[in-house]
This record gives structure tokens, sequence and C-alpha cells, in this order.
């Protein structure tokens, strides 16, 4: 396959990739689609000029976290119990707490935001070869990672705290999730001659440890223990770790884990998954737990486990969990998330099932390309 250039970038060079080798997690209908390769271009060339973000850029730390260093946040459904005092919080499912994300306190904002960016520098780098994006990019890595006076302790200790109950959760690790972003992306600029050994191997002493703490944390053993989304998207984070850090056994093993622990006990003989259904906002959560599963189904891909065509003792599959949201979420949920787009394209190119063709172009049509589709 190869990177099109659009018709003001014909000077650049046309670049080869192979998806599977450089973990490029992106459909070939989007990243060699010339609009989209000018939007990328063009949100990167903005983040040029913007300082790197990092955990130390909060002011207000959380009860019982004592380190500036610590990731920390709240969780984004609790909200203070009026009925009581200000000091009880109380848990309202769906119900989105805005004053729990403020950057002052919430750590996740900033996570989000060095994923995102990561990313579009990368895929600048992949489009072009030039090294201004990838000189970005490890600017922003060194301060979040590296730089001892800015960088984030390799742990989740205080993700998702409940105010009045604890200073962080197990619900945390859902937030770890971004750093698949960044590992995808750090697969690509390692092409970069600025990502030297010695750099990358510095990037990969920080998710060492990181990993170590997901695997031993007893924060860690209850999400892979968790009965919903938790436990995919736990599975899909140390999967990515692991391939990035080429621990393949491991990453194999959790891939195998998902077959049977995951397929065929979230997802019932019609498709649904019923921890995900009886939530407040059904749809949402069905349609994430599909993104992890996708995810999780591309990596067995660079593995050689099939996740995409594993059918459970009943018939479970991803397969009949993407049917069943197809169809639900377009009588209930018309307007659909965007960021969709990618994960429907990866499972048209497996299945060749037209529909999701079809959604994904007429999503594509229509998408606002300054929101993120990725």
């Amino acid at each position: 396959n190869k990177i099109i250039s659009c018709d003001f970038m014909k000077s650049l060079q046309i670049n080869e990739f192979n998806e599977k080798s450089e973990a490029l997690f992106f459909s070939r209908e989007l990243i060699n689609n010339p609009v989209i390769q000018k939007s990328i271009l063009a949100k990167a060339n903005q983040i040029l000029d913007q300082l790197p973000v990092s955990v130390i850029q909060k002011t207000i730390l959380i009860e019982g976290n004592k380190d500036i260093h610590n990731y920390q946040s709240i969780m984004p459904y609790v909200w203070p119990n009026k009925a009581e005092s200000e000091k009880n919080y109380i848990y309202l499912d769906g119900k989105i707490n805005y004053d729990n994300l403020k950057p002052e306190i919430n750590d996740e904002i900033r996570l989000k935001k060095l994923a995102e960016t990561i990313e579009l520098l990368s895929l600048a780098y992949k489009l072009t070869h030039q090294e201004k994006y990838s000189t970005k990019a490890k600017e922003f890595l060194t301060v979040w990672f590296l730089n001892p006076e800015t960088s984030m302790n390799p742990n989740f200790n205080h993700a998702q705290s409940f105010p009045g109950k604890n200073s962080g959760s197990n619900w945390g690790l859902i937030e770890a999730r971004y750093f698949i972003k960044i590992v995808l992306a750090l697969e690509i600029l390692k092409s970069s001659s600025l990502f030297t050994k010695e750099f990358q191997a510095k990037i990969e002493d920080w998710f060492k440890l990181f990993l170590d703490w997901l695997i031993f944390s007893g924060f860690g053993s209850t999400e892979r223990n968790a009965k919903n989304n938790h436990s995919v998207w736990y599975n899909a984070e140390v999967v990515a770790i692991a391939y990035f850090l080429k621990y393949f056994n491991l990453a194999k093993k959790l891939l195998t884990e998902t077959l049977e622990q995951r397929i065929s006990l979230q997802i019932d003989a019609e498709g649904k998954m019923h921890e995900e259904l009886k939530r407040t906002r059904p749809e949402h959560y069905t349609e994430f737990n599909l993104k992890a599963f996708i995810t999780l189904a591309y990596f067995g891909d660079l593995l050689g486990v099939n996740l995409w065509d594993y059918t459970g003792p009943h018939g479970q599959s991803i397969k009949k969990a993407l049917d069943f949201y197809f169809n639900y979420c377009y009588e209930i949920n018309p307007e659909k998330d965007q960021s969709f787009i990618n994960y429907l394209f990866l499972a048209k190119n497996h299945f060749a099932d037209e529909k999701y063709n079809n959604t994904a172009q007429n999503m594509l049509r229509t998408v606002n390309l300054k929101n993120r589709i990725f």
C-alpha cells in the first residue's frame, strides 16, 4: 500500500508502509485519504508551537496524594451529596461532573492530550519523514516520561479517586488506554534518527515499570477480574505495552485469555454485552467495549492469535457483538461517534462486510475534521 500525497504535498515523497510490521493501527481507508492526510498535517503543524504537557501542571493534589509526580484523577460520575455535606460524595452512573475534570486537579486531560499529540506527530512524520514532527514528539515524550523534574511516576495509584472514600481506585486503570496510542505511535517514530537506541531504551524502562505495576498491583488484579469493559481494556493495555516491549509471550497469553474469559463471558449468543447494556448509557458502553475488543483483535493479527473469528461455546463472537451494536445503536442513537469510523473499517477489512464499509464511508463524508476521528 502507498500513502497518497495530497495536491498541496506534491513535493513530498510518497511513502510506503506495511501496516502489520509497523503496528500502524489506522485503516487504509483513513490513512490513504487525501483529506485526512491534509487534516493530519494541518493539526500537526499547529502542535509545533505548543508546549509539552506534564503531570506537574496540576495545582491541587487530591487527599492522599503526596507527590505531584503521581498521576491523579477523580471519578467522573461522583457528585457532592448536598443532602449531607460537601465532603460526602455519591455515585451517579452516566452523569458527568465536569468539576472533577478541571485541569487544576485532573491529569486525564493532559494524558489524553499527550496521546493525541504523539499520535498526530507520528502520522505526520510517517507521511512526510520530516524530522520537525519527530523532534516535537520527542520533546513531549521527554517531558512526560523522562525529565526528573516533570515526569510521571509509573503507577496509577491515584487514578479515579472517590472523594471521601479513597485516593484512587482500580477503575482508574481505564484511563491507561491512552498509552495504547502512545506505544503505537512509538512504533512509527522509532525509524527517526532522533529516536536513538538510548532514548528508546529509557522510554522502554518507564513502560517496563508501568507494566509491572499493571500486572502486580492490587488495582491491576481487580481490573483483570472485572466483568465488563474494564477487563477488556485492561487486556488491551497490557497487550499493547507488552507488544511494544517485545514481551510477545505475555501479549499472546493475554490475547488467549481474551477468547474464553472476555468474548465467551461478556458476549451472549445474540451479541449482547449485558454488563454494558444495563448502564445508563448503554449505546456508549457497548461501543466502548467493542473498541477494546477490536484493538485486541488487531494485536492478535500481529501475533498470530485470531480473535476476529473466535466463536464461544454458545456462538459468542466479536462479529455478533458488532452486528448487534450496529442494529441496536441505529435505532437508539443515530448520531454516531466519529472515532468509531476507524474501527468499522478495520472490521470491514477482516470480515469483508460491506455494511461496515458503507456506514463508515457515510460517516466519513459528514465528519468534521476539526474533531478527532481516530
